[in-house]
């Protein structure tokens, strides 16, 4: 009778080297969703379009989120914005743990392959990027009680930050002899553990055929990290100002409605400002936002959607253009051009006078 290692044994020896393949479908697929959504096809129904913008709204854009009627009570079913650090948690304890199980698989020896080599690299810049997104979200941004984003987007994320660091592992590690060995040597089978330093250190200062190449994508890599996150933080600036005004007014707007019906309009409490029934004073979504200007916003609408864009095309040079590592580069593009475009639409609708409609492209993040 089969005992349960063996089972999982088998189970794993079966799957993992299918691995690589199903990875490479989902990102076919959500790119594929976004890219039918993005074209004019008549084809193509229109549930399913609103059902991808729908996924797609978070932030400002869950105010204009479209009625997806065909995903039923669901499609109002939503979270607060703040659980975008998941993503970056999620993201960083699953990094951190291929790169330990990568480290022993690609350091048996000190002659480290250069395919070995660049994906060590790029999960290692991956891991910095989750690690920097997770502070950005904890410490830097500033998401108002009103911020929401659908489930959808929300289970999609989780299940995102799992597959882009898998995407970033070569094939041949899809093994389970290799695991196992590589589980062997951690645990110090045979082998002097304290050795795999030096041998990781030898191989990672071999010569590389490539280095130009990387560095490149390393200089790539760090001028998009740091435009995203000037970005961020003038974002977060301009959020906590528009905040604060939008509460002004609300107050403002209540005080003046109780002065007419001759109430007490807004009442301070320890959770807040109420109107006269106890209700809280609810800002206008006109006053929660603004359109970005000053810095990088002048010269790029979307400058953070810019600098994501960069990054994955940097980790995609970093593996030399890897099969995965294009897919998952293709879908952030996608994405984030659909997440611009509904944008730019946010600000032209209700800011028609500070949004020029110049600045309404196919690529609206470029201009």
């Amino acid at each position: 009778m089969m005992t349960v290692q063996e089972f999982i044994a088998a189970i794993a020896d079966s799957l993992l080297p299918r691995l690589p393949a199903l990875l490479q479908a989902y990102w076919v697929l959500a790119s594929s969703a976004v890219l039918l959504t993005l074209l004019p096809l008549p084809i193509v129904p229109s549930a399913f379009k609103a059902a991808v913008k729908l996924a797609a709204s978070r932030g400002k854009l869950w105010h204009d989120r479209p009625d997806a009627k065909a995903l039923g009570f669901l499609k109002d079913v939503s979270v607060p914005q703040q659980y975008f650090e998941h993503f970056y948690l999620v993201g960083s304890l699953v990094t951190t743990v291929l790169l330990q199980v990568y480290i022993f698989v690609c350091t048996p020896d000190t002659d480290g392959s250069t395919l070995k080599r660049d994906s060590l690299l790029a999960l290692f810049l991956f891991e910095l990027h989750v690690l920097r997104r997770y502070g950005e979200s904890n410490y830097v941004m500033h998401y108002p009680e009103t911020a929401r984003m659908h489930l959808l987007a929300y289970l999609f994320g989780l299940s995102y930050y799992v597959v882009a660091p898998l995407t970033l592992l070569p094939a041949f590690v899809m093994d389970v002899g290799v695991l196992r060995g590589a589980w062997d040597q951690a645990l110090g089978g045979g082998k002097d553990l304290a050795g795999v330093d030096e041998r990781l250190y030898a191989a990672v200062l071999a010569p590389h055929p490539g280095k130009y190449r990387l560095a490149g994508a390393l200089a790539l890599y760090v001028f998009a990290s740091i435009l995203q996150f000037v970005s961020h933080l003038s974002l977060a600036r301009m959020s906590r100002e528009a905040s604060q005004r939008a509460t002004e007014f609300a107050v403002v707007d209540a005080i003046n409605k109780g002065n007419r019906a001759g109430v007490v309009g807004a009442i301070p409490t320890p959770a807040g400002v109420v109107d006269a029934d106890g209700k809280p004073l609810t800002a206008k979504v006109v006053h929660l936002y603004e359109v970005p200007r000053g810095g990088v916003f002048n010269l790029v609408s979307c400058p953070h959607y810019l600098a994501e864009i960069l990054i994955y095309a940097a980790l995609a040079l970093v593996t030399s253009g890897s099969t995965g590592s294009l897919l998952m580069a293709g879908w952030v593009f996608l994405n984030l051009v659909l997440a611009a475009a509904a944008t730019q639409r946010f600000y032209r609708t209700r800011y028609p006078n500070d949004y020029p409609k110049s600045r309404a492209a196919l690529i609206p993040f470029i201009l």
